[in-house]
């Protein structure tokens, strides 16, 4: 039990995002040269997330870096995923957005425990997909306290 609290036993987690809007193109290589070398030497455990657009350098620094990582392209994603995630993601946040409502009011106006309703989620997943961002913001919207209103 002791060996797996050590430091070493550890993982670190990194994560660049938007590594294309990097001030200087020419740091891009650099930088991912030296993750790939961090994580080719084994001795850490350690997960790099980089997030950006398709840009010439990076795609660049990444063909200099050969095997050492994995790319996910979104745009490539089945869009079945991507509707499934946001309805997960709306299920989770509409719950939370019920939850908290529910505690700041008096019982007479608390949501009931189906809401918005499975047609309702639904509806929004589909507007959403495939932009997550837009399923985001209208949870923040919704739970906003001054310009929102579950109901």
């Amino acid at each position: 039990m002791k060996a797996a609290t050590t430091p070493s036993s550890r993982a670190l987690f990194v994560v660049i995002d938007a590594l294309d809007q990097c001030e200087k193109d020419a740091d891009i290589k650099p930088l991912l040269k030296l993750f790939s070398t961090l994580l080719s030497a084994g001795s850490l455990r350690v997960r790099v997330l980089v997030t950006s657009r398709p840009e010439l350098p990076v795609r660049l620094g990444f063909s200099a870096i050969g095997d050492t990582h994995q790319d996910l392209i979104l745009h490539k994603i089945p869009q079945s995923i991507i509707e499934h995630d946001i309805s997960v993601f709306l299920h989770y946040e509409f719950t939370n957005i019920r939850n908290r409502f529910n505690k700041e009011v008096v019982e007479e106006l608390r949501l009931p425990v189906d809401w918005p309703g499975e047609a309702n989620l639904e509806k929004i997943t589909k507007a959403a997909v495939p932009l997550f961002i837009f399923a985001a913001i209208l949870c923040q919207f919704v739970n906003d306290s001054c310009l929102g209103r579950p109901r």
